[in-house]
């Protein structure tokens, strides 16, 4: 009769171990029982045990081969090719096969003795912990909450509590002080997990599950994003929790919150948090992946690393935003792929390519249309409003407004001209625009256009705070000329006023006037009366063509009817009249205070005093140039004017 050597299994093993770069630091003599164990890997900390083998003798030796921290894992069987035929036929014989059956059924058997036997030696000494560990070192550390964790007073090390998808208590985690971890001894691992909110679930298809690795990086995505959160503990067991989740909640939609390895794919070309949840959404278990988008492989791999790298506010809100997409349908998304968008952020340091010229100077390259009637300034107050309330600034030269996100639908305008306009608007380069979103193609309202506004306002929350479409012809549906004109004109300023009194939002809608004039300006605005009739509030702005004065006519079901007196200064409109005390913008006062104490001064001499991007200096100078405050002195030179 043959049999397999002890020694030899354990060589080959550990040959194959360095084959796959996890040999053992220290512990080479292996345990051959067919139970789980974890070891250190060379090269990796001495707290880590990262690797791990399991290793069956019922039969031909065989098992598999773990390393944690990277979600390898790959199977092993003991080469025979030295084997002779005689030795082969045995092992493949009936009888060699019944007594490893045997073998088999026995240890598997004793192996779920133990295990149960742990899982309740484990739920026992959890319940003996102190509960609720606030302020401890890795709570701290992670800036989280101890979601039913416990506390281990002796060892000052953390207890996560792991159960199956019934509930039932399983096993648990520790977590010292230094953030290292190890599961209970003995007791099962494979589709257990921590989780928080599941029964809030009613397992229909509005329902999410977001579902990651630890405790620390799920623990933070239900504090940023609200919903019921689950931790597979590792890479390497979210398949099998997955698996486990869809058996019991079959209509729920799973988005894995998968961690990025990147460096981990630097060094050894790939990336387990990806490769694991890649497994997740190819086995339709999982609606889809998000990963955090860090900028350099060494600023972290979780969540948690990018809240705190970037902030909880600035997170959840991108967050929600995104996971919001992921579960959108493809008919939803393939009407959200038809609109051209870009943050006000980004479009600041977009370069674009020179300007091409039909006629040098004059007529530029792209659709130009000539056409009759005033241009007031409509589309200028627009993004003067937008850049003030994005800002928190002051609109309007004069009213403080709170701060908040914006969407500018501008349908008549290009990226290159709102550039333009948001430089000649002079925000200093640390305002953040990124809260301004600036759409300039978008499908017609009854197409996906209002839906598109309904996604902004559901990922924006609490933040959005206006909403302008630039115009109305642009955006609304086109009259059918079959039946009443008045009543096509309501409803299609209907549904844009119940989008907006759905979310209590401000809508700022631009339109145009007819060319005749009337004895009542709201006779004026082009279209029927039912444009007039369905709107809250009405504005009328009125400017001859080669003045900057204007008139603000408004009225309206909530505001008092006035007239406003209105000038154009350079980008911005100033309201003059109702409102006094108006306040010179603080950029132009310290250009002027120092002028009068210096002459000849160049940009670059006025970026240093002003600690302001030399850009910001040159622009706020041509316009101050423009308005005949200051005059050049020299080459690229000023000085305040006489």
């Amino acid at each position: 009769m043959y049999d397999f050597s002890e020694i030899e299994i354990r060589e080959q093993v550990l040959a194959f171990m360095r084959e796959l770069d996890i040999y053992p630091l220290k512990d080479t003599n292996l345990i051959l029982d067919g139970q789980l164990h974890r070891y250190v890997i060379e090269g990796d900390s001495p707290h880590s045990k990262n690797g791990a083998y399991c290793i069956y003798t019922d039969g031909v030796p065989a098992g598999y081969l773990q390393d944690w921290k990277t979600g390898v894992k790959t199977t092993w069987k003991f080469d025979m090719s030295n084997f002779n035929r005689e030795q082969l036929k045995y092992f493949n014989s009936k009888e060699y096969k019944k007594r490893a059956e045997e073998k088999r059924i026995v240890r598997e058997k004793t192996q779920q003795e133990k295990q149960a036997k742990a899982s309740e030696n484990a739920r026992i000494f959890f319940e003996q912990l102190e509960k609720e560990p606030h302020g401890h070192p890795y709570l701290v550390k992670k800036d989280i909450s101890p979601y039913n964790l416990r506390l281990n007073k002796s060892a000052n090390s953390l207890a996560v509590p792991l159960h199956d998808v019934d509930g039932k208590f399983v096993s648990l985690q520790w977590i010292d002080a230094q953030g290292n971890k190890k599961f209970y001894p003995e007791a099962p691992t494979k589709g257990i997990f921590w989780s928080i909110a599941l029964d809030t679930l009613k397992n229909d298809k509005s329902d999410v599950i977001l579902l990651g690795e630890g405790f620390a990086t799920m623990a933070k995505v239900y504090e940023l994003s609200n919903y019921p959160c689950v931790a597979a503990m590792n890479c390497g067991n979210l398949l099998d929790v997955a698996q486990a989740l869809k058996s019991k909640f079959p209509n729920v939609q799973i988005v894995v919150m998968a961690d990025d390895d990147k460096e981990t794919e630097i060094k050894r070309g790939f990336n387990p948090g990806k490769i694991a949840a890649e497994k997740v959404v190819e086995a339709k278990l999982a609606k889809g992946i998000f990963s955090p988008p860090f900028k350099s492989p060494v600023d972290g791999t979780d969540w948690d690393d990018f809240a705190i790298k970037y902030g909880n506010e600035k997170v959840a809100s991108y967050m929600k935003e995104r996971i919001s997409w992921l579960l959108l349908t493809e008919q939803q998304k393939n009407i959200l792929k038809r609109v051209e968008q870009i943050d006000a952020q980004t479009l600041r340091t977009k370069v674009f390519a020179p300007i091409k010229w039909a006629v040098e100077g004059f007529l530029p390259s792209g659709l130009s249309i000539l056409a009759g009637g005033p241009k007031v300034g409509k589309s200028i107050l627009a993004l003067h409003l937008a850049l003030a309330v994005v800002t928190g600034g002051c609109a309007l030269g004069q009213i403080p407004v709170k701060q908040g996100a914006v969407l500018y639908l501008a349908l008549e305008d290009t990226q290159r001209r709102l550039q333009e306009r948001i430089a000649e608007a002079c925000i200093p380069e640390d305002c953040d625009l990124s809260e301004l979103t600036l759409v300039t193609r978008v499908p017609r309202q009854h197409e996906g256009g209002l839906e598109y506004i309904r996604f902004w306002l559901e990922a924006k929350k609490e933040k959005a705070r206006l909403v302008i479409i630039d115009t109305l012809q642009k955006f609304r549906k086109q009259l059918t000329n079959k039946g009443n004109m008045y009543s096509e004109d309501y409803d299609v300023v209907s549904e844009i006023k119940k989008l907006a009194d759905e979310f209590d939002v401000p809508f700022f809608v631009i339109h145009h006037l007819k060319k005749t004039m009337q004895d009542d300006w709201l006779n004026e605005i082009s279209g029927t009366q039912g444009i007039a009739g369905a709107a809250d509030t009405l504005f009328s702005l009125k400017r001859a063509r080669t003045e900057n004065q204007g008139i603000l006519h408004r009225t309206g079901r909530d505001v008092e009817e006035k007239d406003f007196n209105m000038r154009l200064d350079g980008f911005n409109w100033i309201l003059e009249g109702e409102r006094e005390n108006f306040t010179m913008p603080e950029w132009k006062k310290n250009i002027i205070n120092y002028l009068k104490e210096h002459d000849n001064i160049t940009p670059m001499d006025l970026s240093t005093v002003l600690s302001q991007p030399v850009d910001n200096v040159r622009h706020q100078l041509k316009r101050l140039l423009k308005e005949g405050t200051v005059r050049k002195t020299g080459y690229g030179k000023y000085s305040l004017s006489d």
